[in-house]
């Protein structure tokens, strides 16, 4: 079930050089190999000229790692499909 949220963060980079870094395959490697809750892979990367950045990964949690209330209701581990979406909105903004 897909949940929105709203974040706001100052950055001492620059709107551009973070979605540069999004669009880039080694950024989304490297941040993957970061996550110990599980595996994370990347499914799908795609950059239009208009700046549009959507990433595609597959999220695997190790059951071991799991509350118990959702290992009984999803056997064996579990995985998540996450898109993010990010796209430069003008102004030094961006919207994800």
């Amino acid at each position: 079930m897909p949940r929105s949220f709203a974040l706001s963060v100052e950055s001492p980079a620059g709107v551009e050089h973070i979605l540069s870094a999004f669009g880039d395959q080694q950024y989304w490697k490297a941040r993957l190999a970061a996550f110990d809750n599980g595996t994370a892979t990347l499914d799908g990367l795609t950059v239009e000229a208009d700046g549009l950045v959507t990433v595609a990964l597959m999220v695997s949690l190790f059951a071991n790692r799991l509350p118990k209330l959702i290992t009984a209701l999803v056997p064996g581990e579990f995985e998540m499909a996450r898109t993010e979406t990010w796209r430069p909105t003008g102004a030094g903004h961006a919207r994800g």
